[in-house]
């Protein structure tokens, strides 16, 4: 939307996502071990929304990769389904 901002920026916003997915999900697979599922699965939801509610609202473009890095760490919500469905079957 802000025309001054460069075609890497679109590279540094999903590479921010994908990064803190990387560093995110060791941390999550250690949390599932010793907690209960839904515990995890609610709290990386709300991680999830506050990254979203941040890109979302953002006005300065380090507000939304921040808000993208923040989403990363909520996006292992999709393995901690996964390992759900694995230990239930």
């Amino acid at each position: 939307i802000d025309p001054s901002v460069g075609e890497y920026f679109l590279g540094l916003s999903m590479g921010s996502f994908s990064l803190a997915s990387l560093l995110a999900s060791p941390m999550v697979g250690y949390w599932l071990d010793t907690r209960p599922i839904r515990e995890v699965v609610v709290a990386q939801l709300w991680i999830c929304v506050a990254g979203n509610l941040l890109y979302s609202c953002s006005s300065n473009i380090w507000m939304v990769l921040l808000g993208r890095f923040i989403c990363g760490f909520g996006s292992t919500v999709f393995t901690s389904c996964s390992v759900y469905i694995i230990r239930t079957t």
